[in-house]
């Protein structure tokens, strides 16, 4: 059986304040925001940029924490 391809991902994650973790997104590490309910106080958000890429040669990357203690690994092919 063909291993399926993911070429996108969409993490859910629960948080404290939701405009704080918009903010953080947005303005560290660069996301979109493409939607938020409602538009003040949001408390739910949809964030994104590029696209996930599965890789056998592995990767090369960084770590961070997020507001809520969510550690978050962002990488690329080397």
């Amino acid at each position: 059986m063909k291993r399926p391809v993911l070429e996108k991902m969409c993490p859910f994650f629960m948080v404290g304040n939701a405009a704080q973790s918009i903010v953080f997104y947005r303005d560290k590490l660069g996301f979109e925001v493409w939607h938020q309910e409602p538009s003040h106080e949001p408390f739910f958000a949809i964030v994104g940029r590029d696209g996930a890429q599965d890789t056998h040669d592995g990767l090369r990357g960084f770590e961070l924490k997020d507001p809520d203690g969510y550690v978050l690994f962002f990488g690329r092919p080397r």
